[in-house]
């Protein structure tokens, strides 16, 4: 298991745009300093909907075996 979590970070190392390398997560300290913050009930609902998007934003990049055959024929 400890393998797949490594290629999986690789594979998103690899593709990203930029990538945060501290340990500290900026969305747990960005809206701190403005003195705004949600409850824990909130938070839980905002990682959910986060997930149910990036789902939805990854369907387009699903590639079928068939095309895949073909564009690397």
């Amino acid at each position: 298991m400890d393998n797949a979590v490594g290629s999986g970070t690789d594979v998103a190392a690899a593709t990203a745009d930029f990538i945060l390398v501290n340990s500290n997560p900026l969305a747990a300290g960005v809206l701190y300093r403005s003195e705004i913050l949600i409850s824990p009930e909130v938070g839980a609902i905002l990682v959910s909907l986060s997930t149910v998007i990036a789902a939805i934003n990854a369907r387009p990049l699903r590639v079928k075996k068939e095309e895949l055959a073909e564009v690397t024929a």
